[in-house]
């Protein structure tokens, strides 16, 4: 029985806090409106700062092989990668920048060849948690408006230079990112 009391001033106070005169509602949303912008917005200025280094580090990835090839990079805020590859055998370090689509992580290549003319790459690697590794992808490439672009991505082979997770220090291209 005092269940049924209960519930039904329950009731009564909602329905009577329902009829309240709208113009205060519109102004409190009003109100409400104001503080959320200012929130939003001293939000993004927060953001906007600079992380700690620790904080960059902890998301940087690096992975090499035997010294002749180096790669880190780390994830952006909307899930991008961009990093650094270097390949020490060919003289060449760059700019990669890409985004992983479940475990293949497809992405441009931009550096500087030995004769100093910019190059853009299409590369694929294939990213094996088990194992801690990125397997480069091999496939028939074609110059597409001065980028290499594989022909066909479905046709791609992971049967390329097979890079292994490592500790970021021991890359010499290495610099805190």
């Amino acid at each position: 029985m005092k269940l049924k009391q209960l519930n039904i001033v329950f009731l009564s106070f909602l329905l009577f806090s329902c009829n309240t005169n709208t113009q205060k509602n519109d102004q409190d949303e009003s109100e409400n409106s104001k503080n959320q912008n200012q929130v939003n917005e001293e939000s993004t200025k927060s953001n906007n700062t600079a992380p700690d280094l620790y904080e960059i580090e902890d998301s940087v990835y690096c992975y090499s092989l035997n010294g002749s090839v180096e790669f880190y990079y780390t994830k952006t805020e909307t899930g991008n990668i961009s990093g650094k590859l270097t390949l020490i055998s060919e003289n060449s370090e760059g700019v990669f920048t890409g985004e992983f689509r479940r475990n293949v992580l497809l992405g441009t290549f931009k550096y500087k060849d030995s004769n100093d003319q910019r190059m853009v790459k299409e590369m694929v690697f294939l990213k094996n948690d088990s194992d801690h590794t990125l397997t480069q992808g091999t496939g028939e490439l074609q110059d597409v408006n001065g980028k290499m672009r594989f022909v066909d991505l479905d046709g791609v082979k992971f049967n390329g230079i097979k890079l292994s997770e490592t500790d970021c220090n021991q890359l010499k291209s290495y610099r805190g990112y």
